[in-house]
């Protein structure tokens, strides 16, 4: 409506309102948005086009041949029960809207199953027009009081369109205690049932969420690889070829900043190889005659070549833990009380 208020105010009205005569009166078929505009801009005059017509005509025309919206299969209903009071059967309706007689007939279905609340309901937004036909429409032509019931709640509390398709799921399958349950409190079972929900299995840990993309990555890139022959017979134009090698040389390149820090294996940061007498063998634990020493600070490779140290305390604390390890592998078991004996 702001829209179309902002459009009309700044170049007029453009598309006339739809009217046909109904005895001295002029009854207006299409238009209403338009309608509602020019009276909030102040207009006092209105631009119709006059179709020569009887109204379930026009009606039938405004439903078969309007471009602006798409109607709901509610709306439908509504337009197909006014021209139905004009004195139109179904088999006449659906010649008039170029449908089959079954479409009609399912159409003025809708209203027979829905009661008047809750067709008043629909009109006013309460329930969506997927609600009704989905839910509402089903659950009232089983059992329309408590097609009803669900209304108030709704009201209430309104559940969106999933979560009524999950509540109807659950009363189709439940028995009348159950039923009775679900129709008092809806917005209560959906909480309880998505507490349910999030007491499941827990969310996958990253290695598993890094192996399945990398999974679909792979598979992206092999499913290229099929289409490689067909981009390039013929050969591309010369900017393109430049820019598919720029592209495929930004994705290896993407792809070597991954491999290279996962070239290295967990041990790849010991100073000795797994074969010197003076590491300890996976799972074999710290070595018996000294407990195992803190953290070593990490190599300085260019310091190295130089002879500095590598091990420089940087603050206080770093020489407190340096200093704490070493005396712990200068000590010996029994100046632990580890042992029989003691180091003099």
């Amino acid at each position: 409506m702001r829209r179309l208020l902002a459009s009309m105010e700044a170049s007029g009205q453009q598309v006339p309102l739809v009217v046909v005569a109904a005895g001295e009166r002029l009854v207006l078929v299409d238009g209403y948005r338009r309608w509602e505009a020019l009276g909030r801009l102040g207009r006092d005059t209105v631009e119709c086009l006059v179709w020569s017509c009887g109204l379930a005509e026009a009606l039938g025309r405004v439903l078969s041949h309007h471009q602006a919206r798409h109607f709901e299969p509610i709306e439908q209903a509504w337009l197909l029960a006014s021209m139905q009071t004009e004195g139109m059967s179904q088999r006449a309706l659906a010649a008039c809207v170029g449908k089959d007689p079954s479409w009609v007939n399912r159409r003025l279905a809708l209203l027979s199953a829905l009661s008047e609340p809750l067709q008043e309901a629909v009109r006013e937004g309460v329930v969506s027009t997927w609600a009704a036909n989905r839910v509402f429409v089903p659950l009232a032509r089983a059992n329309g009081t408590d097609a009803e019931a669900l209304l108030a709640p709704q009201r209430r509390e309104p559940l969106s369109t999933r979560e009524l398709a999950t509540w109807l799921d659950h009363y189709r399958q439940g028995n009348r205690t159950l039923r009775e349950r679900l129709l008092a409190h809806p917005r209560l079972f959906i909480q309880s049932l998505k507490a349910e929900v999030g007491k499941g299995d827990p969310p996958p840990d990253p290695e598993s969420q890094w192996l399945a993309e990398l999974s679909r990555i792979e598979r992206q890139l092999k499913r290229l690889r099929r289409t490689l022959a067909a981009l390039l017979d013929p050969s591309p134009p010369t900017p393109t070829w430049q820019a598919l090698r720029t592209a495929v040389a930004k994705t290896a390149q993407a792809v070597e900043g991954l491999r290279q820090p996962l070239q290295e294996t967990p041990d790849a940061h010991r100073t000795t190889t797994p074969d010197h007498p003076r590491t300890a063998r996976q799972g074999d634990g710290d070595p018996p005659d000294r407990p195992h020493p803190a953290p070593l600070p990490s190599h300085d490779s260019a310091g190295a070549g130089r002879g500095e140290r590598a091990d420089r305390p940087r603050d206080k604390r770093t020489a407190r833990v340096q200093l704490a390890a070493a005396r712990a592998i200068l000590q010996g078991p029994g100046e632990r009380g580890e042992g029989p004996g003691a180091v003099a």
